[in-house]
This record gives structure tokens, C-alpha cells and sequence, in this order.
């Protein structure tokens, strides 16, 4: 009994630590192993190596990425940087259940003027410490096993460490507020304003989707349209002290590309280019789509608030029926917690609508500010439900109910949607490709899956660092050509001013990205030549040679089939497999053409053979 006391104890004075624990490790058990989406390999080669990302750079990212991935822990860097990645989550969730039990002890400072004149309405919410800490771990669970949130964590991205110091500013923000009344007390330096601008100028250097904040943030500092001499003047000094910290984290670009980093996208050492890279000027084209695609988008949104129990559909329901409790909270909040409503509110809206301007595939992890604002909303929920008048031990049942199966159905539904643990996919395929090439090949890439990831094996595990793997689409900016001659000295020519690879005595592959562009005119090759499809690529030979190729294993493992690039490689398989069968068919090799044709058939059982294959297959 004394140890149960001790234990009880124990929760209740680190119940955020060890929630932020828990949390942690279901994400060690789902965490990817390696490289997983095209931009994750590019991320952990710059973080490792210490260089230039595409924009917006990412300094802070890229810093802290390289000091973590070079603690002498002994695992391998990509799951080193994986884990960093599940940690800034983990904090993520520590820091906002904090962040709720502070704002439930100081609930009164969130009603509205006319809302204080009823105080005995409110001795309801006067609840114990218990509960307090119940419903602010309930708010941070619902959070961290949130699908996008739990995804977002499990592989190298900006998006995790974005909203820690998101989580962040909204903590100081919100402390600041609640003591408002003291601003003019306070010492600059011990005043909670400032440590916001601190932590609002130090996530505008990781990702600028930290504008999403800025709504929120203007109305808690100017509540009640306070605009005393005081209040501005301070807001002018933090805002000038926040910029100073932006801009001396984000000259790290300029001054590290002078250095000439093996990875240096875009050179931004002049200031036009820096102010290019660092406003992402590059995705200009995916901004302010049509009015369909827009509306589309905050459909897409909404999506990920609603209810689904088909663990097969990655799209849409975030929350699992947790998001009934966080409805219940919304409503609650706007009869009750005006202020902290719009709070809310207003980081909900502000990221729906903002990011629904973005039109790009992989939108999801834009929406991690909303749903930090749902999160809150399902503690507010779950607090209510707390006040309502019930014997203890009824109360106690029903809250242990709700809290248990709320939190098991979140888990439960999200577990095997967001599994990475065994999706080796990416390291498997890149490597194939990288080994099935002769010594010093060149291959050819147009934003092909495997050329981010190729980064990250040659530059960061040093395998077949003797490939030129080579991004068509950039061979004629100069900072590419650059950057690729760092890398393979040697490699890149310069032919009436034009940049070309230096490709004598090298093998040259196309990657079926190129084929297409091939096909469609943009590249075209010298009359004697043409390309074969060898393994998962096309060799660049002279007409009429036959080329010998060992049938391909294909041991990969096709999980998490909501991914893209899953999808993506599984395509390029099939058809690869097929050009192959059909190039030795035409060559009147009939029993080559039968190897190929069952490899597929044995990997993709579900693949339709065109009839004339299939017939000659079950001859």
C-alpha cells in the first residue's frame, strides 16, 4: 500500500517527464531504421556533413543535426538523426502538458471581463491537482499519438523540431499573458514576452511555417488593444533583439557556403541568392493554387479531424474519437475561456487557411500547429468532463474510462498506419541501384526517388563514393556543377561555356525518369545510341549491342504502401522487370525472357502480364 502511495507520489510530481518517456518510446519502437522519403537523405548528409540544405536552408536544423549525429554513439547516423527527431517530439509533448496544467491552475485569467462577475458559476472548475495533471497528460498523449504528430516524429524532418519550438513560444507566450499586469515590473530578461520572441525568431530559423503563430501571438500582446508606451517599446526592443538572433542563426548559410561544404544548394553566399534561399523562392510555383485546389486543401484538413476506424487509409482522422473530446473542449472553451479560445482559434484557422495556399503532395505535417491547437482543445474537454458533479468513485471510473480507452484507440489506430520500424525500402533499393553499376558509372537522375538518398550513402557511409550519381535538372546551374566537381574532381567539362559530365571511359545510366524525358524530346541522345534496360536502370550503348544482365532479386520489403516513394520504387520494379523481359524477347531469347517474367510474377503476383507475355510465360 506504502508503495503504491510512493509510486502515486512519484507520477504526480514528474507526470510530464514521464509521459514525454512513454510517448518516447513507442516511438523508438516505430522509428525508421534509415532514410526514408527522398528529402530525409538529403536532410541527414547536410546535417551530417555540416552543408547547405535546399531552401529555406534550415540552419538551426542543420546545427544541431550535426552536433547530435556526431555523439560517439554506435548506431548509424541516419538513425541516429531518426532519433533526434523522435526526441524533439517527445519534448514537444513534455513541453505542452506543461504548458495546459499551468493555464488550468490559472483558468481565471482566460475569462472574458463579464465572465469574472459570475465566480460561484466557476467554482466547478476548482478541481484538485489530480485532476489537473489528468487532464494536461490527456491533452499531451492525445498529441503525441495524433498520426501526423507520431509520423512526423519517426524520421529525419524539420517538422519535429519546428513544433518543440512552436510548443515553446506558445508556453512563454501564454505565461506572459497570465501576467500581463507585471510587464512593467519585470526586468527585460525575466519578462516571459521575451523569452517568446526568443523562441519565435529561433522557429522562424528552423521553418517559416512558424508564422502560424503570429495571429495568436499579436493578440495575447496587445490584448484588449493595449497599446501603452510601455508595451511598445518593449515590443520593439524584443523584436529587434529577435531579429538580431534570426539573422546571426541564418548567416550560417552564407558563411558556410563560402567554405565550399561537399552539399552547398544554391551557393547562397551573395545576398541575393541568400534572400532567394532563405524565402524558398524555388516553391514560389506551388503558391496560391485555384480556388478548387485551395478549398480541396482545407477539405484535407478538415479530413484529419474526422473519425475512422480503417487502419488501412493513412488520409484523414488524426485523432481516432478523441477529436469528440476535443469538439467538447472547443465548445467549453468558447462559453467559459473566451480568451484562451480565440487563443486557439486563431492558430487552428491561421494554419488551415495558410496552409491551404501550399499545393503541394506532402502537406500533412503543415497542419502540426492545428493540431496542437486540437490537442488543447481535448484537454479543456477532458477537464469539463472532470468538473461535472459526481461521487468520487463514479467519477473516478468515468474518467479512468475515458482517459484508457480514448488514449487506447488513438494508439491502436494509428500504431500500424505510422510503422516505420521495418521499412528498410529506400536504403534497400538505393543500394541495389548503387552496386548493380559498373566501377566510376555516371547515372542519370531527374528527380528520381533514390537521388537524395544516394547523398546520404556516398557522403555520410562512404558506399560507392566511385558512382557520379547526377541531377539532370540541375547540370546548368552553376552551383550544381560546382558542387558535383567537389565531389568527383574531375567529373564535370566545360564546352563552349556549357557545363557537361566527362563521361570517357564511364558507363552511363538513365534512371526510367530520364527514359520519360527522353521520350518526350526534352533529352535527346546521338543517333548511335540508344538504352537498355539493365536491372532497375537504362545503359546508354551503341545501337545493336546486346547487353547481358543478371536477373535482378527484388528482396525489398514494400510496407507503409501510403507512401509515395514505396509506390513510386514498386512501379519502377514492375516495369523495369517488363522492359527487360520484352528487350530480351526481341533479341530471341525466349528462356532470359521467361526469368524475367517470373521474378515478376513471383514478387508481384498481382501484376497483369500483357496476354502475349502471359501466354509465352505458361508455355
Amino acid at each position: 500500500m506504502i508503495r503504491i502511495k510512493n509510486l502515486t507520489r512519484f507520477f504526480y510530481n514528474y507526470y510530464a517527464v514521464i509521459s514525454a518517456v512513454f510517448v518516447l518510446i513507442f516511438y523508438i519502437l516505430t522509428l525508421a531504421p534509415g532514410v526514408i522519403a527522398s528529402d530525409s537523405g538529403e536532410l541527414a548528409a547536410v546535417q551530417y556533413t555540416l552543408g547547405i540544405a535546399h531552401p529555406t536552408g534550415y540552419p538551426l536544423f542543420t546545427i544541431l543535426g550535426y552536433i547530435f549525429s556526431h555523439i560517439p554513439i554506435p548506431i548509424r547516423p541516419i538513425t541516429k538523426l531518426n532519433l533526434l527527431t523522435a526526441i524533439w517530439s517527445a519534448l514537444t509533448v513534455y513541453v505542452l502538458i506543461i504548458t495546459i496544467k499551468r493555464i488550468l491552475d490559472n483558468y481565471k485569467t482566460w475569462l472574458s471581463k463579464d465572465e469574472q462577475i459570475s465566480k460561484n458559476f466557476y467554482d466547478r472548475f476548482e478541481l484538485s491537482e489530480e485532476l489537473k495533471v489528468i487532464a494536461s497528460v490527456f491533452g499531451g498523449l492525445v498529441l503525441g499519438f495524433s498520426k501526423t504528430f507520431w509520423f512526423s516524429s519517426l524520421s529525419v524532418e524539420v517538422y519535429s523540431l519546428h513544433i518543440f519550438l512552436f510548443s515553446l513560444t506558445f508556453y512563454f507566450l501564454t505565461k506572459a499573458f497570465e501576467n500581463r499586469e507585471l510587464i512593467q515590473q519585470n526586468k527585460f530578461l525575466k519578462d516571459p514576452y521575451f523569452l517568446s520572441f526568443i523562441f519565435l525568431a529561433l522557429g522562424f530559423t528552423n521553418h517559416l511555417s512558424t508564422i502560424f503563430i503570429i495571429p495568436a501571438f499579436l493578440f495575447l500582446y496587445f490584448y484588449d488593444f493595449n497599446f501603452s508606451r510601455e508595451r511598445i517599446k518593449r515590443f520593439l526592443i524584443y523584436s529587434g533583439i529577435a531579429f538580431v538572433i534570426l539573422t546571426l542563426v541564418y548567416l550560417y548559410i552564407p558563411i558556410r557556403a563560402m567554405m565550399q561544404p561537399y552539399l552547398n544548394w544554391g551557393n547562397p553566399v551573395t545576398f541575393r541568392d541568400f534572400i532567394n534561399h532563405i524565402s524558398g523562392k524555388l516553391y514560389h510555383q506551388f503558391l496560391f493554387p485555384s480556388i478548387s485546389e485551395y478549398f480541396s486543401n482545407i477539405g484535407r484538413f478538415l479530413n484529419s479531424l474526422s473519425i475512422s476506424f480503417d487502419k488501412s487509409e493513412f488520409q484523414g482522422s488524426d485523432f481516432s474519437i478523441v477529436i469528440v473530446i476535443s469538439f467538447l473542449g472547443m465548445i467549453i472553451s468558447a462559453f467559459f475561456f473566451k480568451r484562451l479560445f480565440i487563443t486557439l482559434m486563431l492558430i487552428l484557422c491561421t494554419t488551415m487557411l495558410i496552409s491551404a495556399v501550399y499545393n503541394i503532395p506532402d502537406i500533412d505535417a503543415y497542419y502540426l500547429a492545428g493540431h496542437f491547437a486540437v490537442a488543447f482543445f481535448s484537454a479543456l474537454g477532458f477537464f469539463y468532463l472532470a468538473s461535472i458533479k459526481l461521487s468520487k468513485r463514479n467519477r473516478v471510473i468515468a474518467l479512468t474510462l475515458i482517459f484508457v480507452i480514448s488514449i487506447f484507440l488513438e494508439i491502436n489506430q494509428n500504431y500500424s498506419r505510422v510503422d516505420l520500424s521495418e521499412n528498410t525500402l529506400m536504403d534497400d533499393y538505393t543500394l541495389s541501384l548503387l552496386n548493380s553499376v559498373e566501377k566510376n558509372s555516371i547515372v542519370l537522375s531527374s528527380r528520381s526517388s533514390f537521388y537524395f538518398p544516394s547523398l546520404y550513402f556516398q557522403l555520410v557511409e562512404k558506399k560507392r563514393t566511385d558512382v557520379v550519381v547526377a541531377e539532370h535538372k540541375l547540370l546548368q546551374q552553376k552551383w550544381y556543377y560546382t558542387q558535383l566537381n567537389r565531389i568527383h574532381p574531375g567529373i564535370i567539362i566545360l564546352k563552349d561555356t556549357v557545363a557537361q559530365l566527362n563521361m570517357e571511359n564511364r558507363a552511363v545510366y538513365f534512371s526510367p525518369e530520364m527514359l520519360e524525358l527522353t521520350l518526350k524530346g526534352e533529352v535527346k541522345l546521338f543517333e548511335e545510341f540508344e538504352l537498355v534496360p539493365v536491372q532497375f536502370l537504362f545503359k546508354l550503348v551503341k545501337k545493336g549491342t546486346y547487353v547481358e544482365a543478371k536477373v535482378p532479386e527484388v528482396n525489398f520489403k514494400f510496407v507503409n504502401p501510403h507512401l509515395f516513394e514505396t509506390r513510386d520504387i514498386k512501379n519502377i520494379i514492375t516495369n523495369m522487370l517488363l522492359n527487360r523481359a520484352v528487350y530480351e524477347l526481341i533479341n530471341g531469347k525466349t528462356e532470359e525472357t521467361k526469368k524475367y517474367l517470373k521474378e515478376l510474377k513471383k514478387n508481384f503476383p498481382d501484376y497483369e502480364l500483357p496476354k502475349d507475355l502471359q501466354k509465352l510465360l505458361n508455355e
